[in-house]
């Protein structure tokens, strides 16, 4: 078990390690499917099943398909320049067709990279397993859980695993909570409703969203890397699911929720995260300006340059709203596995 509170603060980075996509991938591949070109009737572009979820969503919503055809033209064009599709539709919040769109290939494109993870399960095969079993011995959520059941007795103390762990995820993806789920099982010899009992106590928080509960936390829920081209899934409906920037701060409750975790947590683990400014803004506490205790602060930085590096450890100060003799902060330029290969003891004592 972790023997004080902790707070992990995932980024893109730390669904990398797992086979999901980064940010620059992740436009590509929905610039791609979004671009909806036409020639003498016919469609030269564009996702079949984008496509398809436009029209349903065309009809339902009595919209012109035009319109969100050429909002997907729209976004391929943009997209690039902006940075994350995020930071796209944040721009574009006001246009409702190009968030429709934008959420839709989010959605889709999530989906394709949960099936091609490494804790995808083939819900038609029994014993349930990962895809890849081997590959994920080379991660950090590996590392990560190994620390976390350390000491842990079954009958004595297993209910308290997650006593002092907090999750703040800023990826869509599902793969984290699938991981830990049958994790548990495998490791304490426990059952599907053990395991599912166990992660609803774990404190976690996704700011902008994710594509669906899944079906273990929801009996409607989604399954990891669901196929759009089986079933009826209603990727429109999944869409809704997803959060902008300013759809996070309206929201209020939960995130300042997930706010306070940074301030009472006394150790903080910012994993594969890129520290944008709006993230970060969205971190810091709106609460009255009182400084935190004192904290350890663990991130990785792999690929950002010295000056980089003092910025985002004045960016953890701020967050944690902690003096700077007070923050004691171990910023490497590691992967996310090293990192906990490297401090992973001290989170146990």
């Amino acid at each position: 078990m972790l023997s004080k509170q902790t707070v992990l603060v995932l980024g893109a980075g730390a669904s990398f390690e797992i086979d999901m996509c980064l940010g620059e991938t992740l436009m590509k591949e929905i610039g791609h499917q979004v671009n909806m070109q036409f020639e003498a009737g016919h469609r030269k572009g564009g996702s079949d099943v984008i496509y398809e979820a436009l029209r349903k969503l065309a009809i339902q919503s009595k919209q012109d398909i035009n319109v969100l055809h050429a909002a997907g033209r729209q976004i391929a064009r943009g997209i690039s320049t902006a940075g994350s599709i995020d930071n796209y539709i944040h721009h574009h919040r006001n246009d409702a067709a190009i968030k429709a769109v934008g959420k839709i290939a989010i959605v889709n494109a999530i989906l394709q990279y949960e099936r091609k993870s490494k804790v995808f399960i083939d819900e038609t095969k029994h014993p349930k397993v990962f895809r890849d079993v081997d590959g994920l011995e080379k991660t950090w959520l590996h590392s990560f859980f190994r620390l976390l059941g350390e000491g842990i007795v079954v009958a004595e103390t297993l209910e308290g695993i997650f006593d002092n762990v907090s999750v703040i995820n800023f990826n869509y993806d599902r793969c984290f909570e699938q991981y830990l789920w049958l994790s548990l099982q495998n490791r304490f010899s426990i059952g599907d409703e053990a395991a599912t009992a166990l992660m609803k106590k774990l404190r976690i928080h996704h700011p902008y969203g994710t594509v669906a509960r899944l079906p273990w936390d929801d009996r409607n829920g989604v399954s990891l890397g669901a196929d759009p081209y089986r079933g009826e899934l209603d990727l429109h409906q999944l869409s809704i699911n997803i959060r902008t920037y300013n759809e996070e701060v309206e929201q209020g409750d939960k995130l300042e929720e997930a706010r306070n975790w940074l301030n009472v947590g006394s150790r903080v683990v910012f994993l594969g995260f890129h520290f944008h400014d709006q993230n970060v803004e969205l971190m810091k506490s709106k609460l009255p300006n009182e400084e935190g205790a004192a904290k350890y602060a663990y991130a990785t930085v792999l690929s950002r340059s010295g000056p980089e590096q003092i910025i985002i450890k004045r960016q953890i100060a701020e967050i944690l709203r902690c003096p700077p003799n007070a923050l004691t902060d171990n910023v490497e330029t590691v992967s996310c596995k090293d990192l906990f290969s490297m401090w992973g003891t001290t989170f146990t004592h």
